[in-house]
């Protein structure tokens, strides 16, 4: 028996780097950088919507914040989900700066 299938491309996958990773956690009182040192490649994160300033703040799985999308990519994503909590992200490259003694963190986001 032969079979045929197409393969449908439905999901559109964006790859972000995370802003404001130095700010200070608004619940914790600690930078955000404290909380980026502790992930790893492929780690779960969350998308929760910041109505001050309509951009998306990224969490651990733990619930620290650990940055933000800009504005262009927070409209991307709000504009192509219904529920922003049920959106799959994680983290996809972590990239220490021995210079600025930050870590950046890229996070691929599925839609």
């Amino acid at each position: 028996m032969i079979g045929f299938y197409e393969i449908i491309n439905s999901t559109d996958i964006i790859e972000t780097t995370l802003t404001k990773t130095n700010k200070i956690d608004s619940f914790t009182d600690e930078k955000r950088q404290e909380q980026v040192k502790l992930l790893t490649e492929k780690d779960i994160v969350s998308l929760e919507e910041d109505y001050e300033s309509d951009c998306l703040i990224v969490k651990s799985d733990t619930g620290y914040e650990l940055g933000e999308l800009s504005a262009a990519v927070s409209k991307k994503v709000m504009e192509k989900v219904d529920d922003i909590y049920d959106v799959p992200a994680y983290v996809s490259e972590l990239d220490y700066d021995i210079n600025t003694e930050k870590t950046k963190v890229k996070i691929k986001i599925v839609l």
